[in-house]
């Protein structure tokens, strides 16, 4: 490699430590790496404290799981553009190293090596958080470092070759990849189907493994599996991690070895992911999963009622026209929520309730994940402040139509759940005539914290702990307001069912609270919407 590229890695690594260092030296800095250190502490102590006390989980179930982990995640990412970050410049890069002394193999390298260390710290601290599921740290430390090392190593063997060939070859190769992976699996159970069928799960994955097809479709991965099971290091660890670190050698001289012309293809990886980022920030996140299969689907326009109609129309068409990413995201829901459907079968309450918090926890994440409301407005404040409509009406129209989308979502859910449930219904039907409520409090509340303090969506690499703290306290003071929202409806509901035994009184009182806290919170929105000073609080 040119040592100005070597000199250039060591300068970012510095350059790193020193805005991480001077970021400490402010009030704000220091509280936001408190918080993601706290953040990071309160995941990786009950892991390790389960791995220790409750003990490892069996190696043999986690070398028959693992493989179609990874398996899953090289599909979802083949379908999906995610593998497009792999040869993802930044914009200075281009600028720069483009037009360099360099030549493609060695801005290549470059490239290889520089997203090396956000490898590391991800396997540092998944290897703690997933410890108790390897028989070693570190063995857990090396199969996940050589598992992402090969999904990404996959990753750019597949855009290069995509470089190489047009895009409808390209279209037709990626059918053709996912024709061979159904056809192993295909052949993989052909005449052993009876033997796969099977009550559990896990048995079938088993037997899937084992069968001639799984065999050589998971050989690659079953390699990954071995070395983050390994119960010995020596030979167990040092054998397979060896093969491991073979292979993704190999994929390594592949890569080299495709050398072509991808600097266009880079550049054109770099501008589109910055379009993104723009879109993200313009509430366009959803269009950043694929290709727009709604944007001719059409919304009738809403009555006035006092302008929030007109505003909750312009949400809903944004939304529905900027949404071919939500039916991946939904299928990646379902895909996550299959086996337990497909192999548990519902027996009892228990599962439903747990499938409801899922859902609730998807739905707090999901909300942080993509600006909704006022958060996608931020660069359209100031037609909002000159609209002849009244604060109330606006704070409404910005809330009401993403509540009713995600409240349609989460009703598709819940009817899964019901579609595989043999009774209790009860639990399920709550959650249906809560939906509304309870995303009318979770998204206000996240319109008005943004009002309050608000920030730019921005890239963050592995390792900010001064960004991922920021988006921590946000979700702290969400995760806070909810409970206490949340808390005082159910406990002043659960006071009078558990004095009156009736659970019709219990919904009417619980679903009148929630109800008068959204009027509250609507009340905070608009206050907070009209003392937004767009000359002072609009975030650089």
């Amino acid at each position: 490699m040119h040592p100005a590229l070597i000199t250039l890695l060591r300068l970012n690594m510095y350059a790193r430590l020193r805005y991480t260092v001077r970021s400490l030296k402010t009030f704000r800095g220091a509280a936001f790496f408190i918080v993601a250190v706290g953040w990071f502490g309160l995941m990786i102590v009950p892991n390790l404290m389960m791995a220790t006390k409750i003990g490892r989980t069996d190696p043999e179930t986690v070398r028959s799981v693992f493989p179609f982990i990874l398996l899953a995640l090289c599909l979802l990412q083949l379908l999906s553009s995610a593998w497009e970050k792999a040869l993802q410049f930044k914009l200075c890069e281009v600028d720069f190293l483009f037009t360099g002394p360099f030549t493609r193999r060695e801005l290549l390298a470059y490239k290889i090596i520089s997203s090396l260390g956000g490898t590391v710290f991800m396997s540092l601290l998944f290897s703690v958080i997933f410890l108790r599921h390897s028989p070693s740290w570190l063995a857990c430390f090396c199969g996940l470092f050589f598992s992402f090392m090969f999904v990404g190593f996959l990753g750019m063997i597949i855009l290069l070759l995509k470089q190489m060939i047009s895009v409808r070859a390209y279209t037709f190769t990626r059918i053709v990849i996912l024709t061979i992976v159904l056809a192993g699996f295909v052949l993989g159970m052909g005449r052993e189907i009876p033997n796969l069928i099977s009550e559990n799960s896990l048995e079938v994955i088993k037997n899937f493994r084992e069968s001639r097809g799984g065999f050589y479709l998971l050989l690659p991965l079953n390699i990954l599996g071995q070395v983050l099971t390994a119960e010995h290091y020596v030979p167990d660890l040092l054998q397979w991690g060896f093969l491991a670190l073979v292979m993704n050698l190999i994929l390594f001289l592949i890569i080299m070895a495709l050398d072509a012309n991808y600097l266009e293809t880079s550049l054109t990886i770099s501008q589109k992911m910055y379009t993104r980022m723009q879109k993200a920030r313009k509430g366009q996140a959803w269009s950043n999963f694929g290709k727009n299969l709604t944007s001719r689907w059409r919304i009738p326009q809403l009555p006035r009622w006092g302008g929030v109609g007109p505003i909750a129309w312009r949400q809903l068409t944004h939304i529905m026209r900027n949404s071919g990413g939500m039916f991946f995201f939904l299928i990646i829901l379902l895909i996550a929520m299959a086996p337990p459907l497909l192999f548990e079968n519902f027996k009892d309450e228990k599962l439903q309730s747990f499938f409801i918090g899922v859902i609730v926890w998807i739905s707090v994440i999901f909300t942080m994940s993509f600006p909704f409301g006022f958060r996608g407005d931020l660069d359209n404040m100031d037609w909002f402040k000159m609209l002849p409509l009244s604060s109330m009406a606006i704070a409404i129209g910005q809330t009401v139509g993403i509540v009713f989308f995600i409240s349609a979502l989460q009703i598709v859910l819940i009817a899964l759940c019901a579609l595989f449930s043999k009774g209790g219904y009860l639990i399920l039907l709550t959650a249906v005539l809560f939906t509304l409520p309870f995303n009318g409090i979770l998204i206000a509340m996240d319109n008005l914290l943004f009002l309050l303090f608000p920030i730019r969506i921005m890239q963050s690499s592995p390792g900010d702990f001064q960004n991922f703290g920021r988006q921590m306290v946000y979700f702290l003071f969400k995760i806070l307001a909810l409970v206490i929202g949340l808390g005082i409806a159910a406990g002043l509901g659960g006071l009078l069912y558990w004095l009156t035994e009736s659970w019709v009184l219990f919904f009417l009182v619980s679903w009148s609270l929630l109800i008068l806290e959204n009027m509250i919170i609507m009340v905070m929105l608009a206050w907070a919407f009209e003392r937004f000073d767009l000359s002072v609080d609009t975030p650089v």
